[in-house]
């Protein structure tokens, strides 16, 4: 039987964007810095602070207006309290026919039983599936403007004054 007060993780990793928002404030190196969430009230001294124990690469998936990536901050979680569990592993050229890529079934069910490999399939097609629904309203907006734009062209242009 599990115990109920097994202790929580106090430890995090972040990403680069994370981290250069840290040299900004004058912390040379991230890994050992503590940090805590802070909520309307102020920052909750009940909590104990979260210790920093690695750096990600920015993977691009959320990027702003400049192109940057916004500051992550990630937290260990069991696969019971995620669902679904998407785990991402990055693999030199083609994932489909990368043997690495072969191979994650077989370490996946290693770890766990219960745990099975949907796909491998690159990160441009995981974001084209997450937002290509976003396509149809865009093209919807353009044609809307593109139709008030010609209309608005017609009409400048029935008011000039024809040459004869």
């Amino acid at each position: 039987m599990k115990s109920t007060n097994a202790p929580v993780a106090r430890t995090v990793i972040v990403n680069e964007a994370f981290v250069r928002g840290l040299i900004h404030c004058g912390i040379a190196s991230p890994l050992g810095a503590r940090l805590r969430y802070s909520s309307q009230s102020g920052v909750s001294a009940a909590e104990p602070p979260f210790e920093i124990v690695g750096v990600v690469k920015d993977l691009g998936l959320d990027p702003g207006e400049q192109g940057d990536e916004a500051a992550y901050v990630f937290h260990a979680a069991s696969a019971a309290t995620v669902s679904p569990l998407v785990m991402s592993v990055r693999v030199r050229g083609n994932p489909s026919t990368s043997t690495l890529a072969a191979r994650l079934p077989g370490i996946a069910a290693d770890v766990d039983t219960g745990l099975s490999l949907r796909e491998a399939r690159s990160l441009d097609e995981s974001i084209w599936e997450r937002d290509h629904w976003m396509v149809a309203p865009v093209v919807a907006v353009g044609g809307v403007s593109a139709l008030g734009l010609f209309l608005s062209a017609m009409g400048l242009f029935a008011l000039m004054p024809g040459s004869a």
